[in-house]
């Protein structure tokens, strides 16, 4: 695609030791790899030029299992079962406990972005009912409601919140519900997310409740093709850090493998889809991808070509564009502040006023720019990652 030369080199047991990205140009990134007796990744260095994008050497314990990355100091920790206790990265320690069963049943992380949390499950199965999240003052939890094909069906939240001073009603300690309904077609494939907050028993002061609604499609090999997101006007007081825009999504597969995405605005005011058109946050986005290579090789959005790259656990934490690091247009590659089962941060956002856009009356926060849904980790409005048409939590 536009030219890009992708050129990759194999040893005699046909595992990948070279790939040269952008081999047509003098700036061209070389990727080499090297393997243990084992056929186990063990060195991966990633160069363009003077810059180095990664340097990886990786150590598996006696059982096999990934012990960490000696060039980045980052290590993985696991029990005497194999499941995975304790792990370091990017300067933040998260560690786990896990049941007899082999359920997580307690989650800390360290560092920025402290959180706990602990989990309950149905007796004598490993289906998840309830988790707790524990705050300076009291303690969130969460009930999940399983229907009898184990799906989750209801999702509710109890966040308490204070409020102190400011008006004569003020003060005291007040519980905010955050529900969200799952619907299943008769094939079981999940067809609509609709999230509601509001406050229970009484209101606190000028307390606005919130809604959004994202409904799904699939086609006859049941990929997920359509999505469609449709926040309400109170957007701005209650889901700031989702950018409050209405939106419907199309995906373009090729096998299992996405071939495009597109993005335009409409809401439920607007019946008829049009030809979305690229801007920051809008528009159609491709992929290339390479025979044998199971992610894509370059994404593009116009004249924009990305080539993404992952950390040493898989997650898309860098891109160049295409053979320098990404400025204008500024990139999110939330995988660099992911934790070890996929819960983000929302940095690196921006924050605007929403004067001209889907509501008005405030702040918004959101990525800094829209370039497909792979680089992002395939997560929706459910809360759900869409991974190989499958939803994984």
């Amino acid at each position: 695609m536009f030219g890009n030369v992708f050129t990759f080199g194999y040893d005699g047991d046909g595992r990948i030791m070279r790939t040269v990205r952008l081999a047509q140009r003098a700036d061209s990134i070389v990727e080499t790899l090297a393997y243990d007796s084992l056929s186990r990744l063990v060195r991966r260095h990633i160069q363009g030029g003077a810059t180095v994008i990664h340097d990886d050497s990786l150590l598996y314990d006696s059982r096999g299992y990934l012990g960490g990355n000696a060039r980045t100091g980052d290590g993985i920790g696991y029990d005497g079962l194999g499941h995975m206790t304790t792990v370091f990265y990017n300067g933040r320690t998260e560690q786990c406990t896990y049941d007899a069963r082999g359920n997580q049943t307690a989650a800390t992380t360290y560092g920025a972005g402290y959180s706990q949390s602990y989990y309950s499950y149905a007796p004598h199965s490993d289906r998840l009912v309830q988790a707790v999240h524990p705050t300076s003052t009291v303690w969130d939890t969460t009930y999940y409601i399983i229907d009898r094909d184990g799906a989750v069906g209801e999702e509710i939240t109890h966040h308490y919140f204070e409020l102190f001073g400011g008006c004569d009603l003020c003060g005291g300690t007040y519980v905010e519900q955050r529900d969200i309904i799952n619907t299943y077609d008769l094939a079981r494939r999940l067809i609509g997310s609709r999230f509601r907050l509001d406050t229970l028993n009484y209101h606190a002061p000028n307390y606005q409740p919130y809604s959004r609604n994202e409904t799904y499609r699939y086609d006859a090999l049941e990929r997920r093709v359509w999505q469609q997101m449709v926040r309400d006007s109170n957007c701005v007081k209650h889901d700031a850090n989702s950018g409050c825009r209405n939106t419907v999504s199309r995906t373009i597969w090729d096998g299992n493998q996405i071939l495009y995405e597109t993005r335009e605005a409409l809401d439920t005011a607007q019946r008829i889809e049009g030809e979305p058109t690229n801007d920051t946050y809008y528009g159609v986005v491709g992929y290339t991808h390479a025979m044998g290579i199971d992610a894509p090789v370059d994404l593009f959005k116009g004249g924009t070509v990305v080539i993404p790259y992952t950390d040493w656990r898989g997650k898309y934490d860098k891109g160049t564009c295409p053979a320098t690091f990404c400025v204008q247009p500024a990139i999110l590659f939330p995988g660099a502040d992911m934790s070890s089962y996929g819960d983000a941060m929302p940095t690196g956002y921006v924050c605007h006023t929403t004067a001209g856009g889907t509501v008005t009356g405030g702040m918004v926060c959101e990525p800094p720019s829209w370039f497909g849904s792979i680089i992002m980790e395939m997560q929706d409005g459910s809360g759900y990652q869409y991974r190989r048409n499958r939803y994984v939590l």
